[in-house]
């Protein structure tokens, strides 16, 4: 966990936002002028709650085993 003052820990907190590349994050979705100041503040509980399965497996995303495609990733240690 970072530790330090106001200042430093503002500035650290400024630098992860911006190192956080994702297109949803908050950082790049703000000076998107297309996207409604709604869809920005929503709120991210209720937006669970409305999911039909929330936790469901994303079709899009790669199991951990599935993650490569020409081989079976490894399946680590169960710590």
């Amino acid at each position: 966990a970072p530790v330090g003052t106001h200042e430093t820990l503002l500035a650290y907190l400024v630098r992860r936002l911006l190192e956080n590349g994702a297109n949803s994050s908050f950082v790049n979705r703000i000076a998107d002028s297309e996207i409604p100041v709604s869809e920005l503040v929503a709120d991210p509980v209720e937006t669970v709650r409305a999911m039909p399965d929330p936790g469901a497996h994303h079709d899009r995303i790669a199991l951990p085993a599935t993650l490569y495609p020409d081989r079976r990733n490894s399946d680590g240690i169960d710590l």
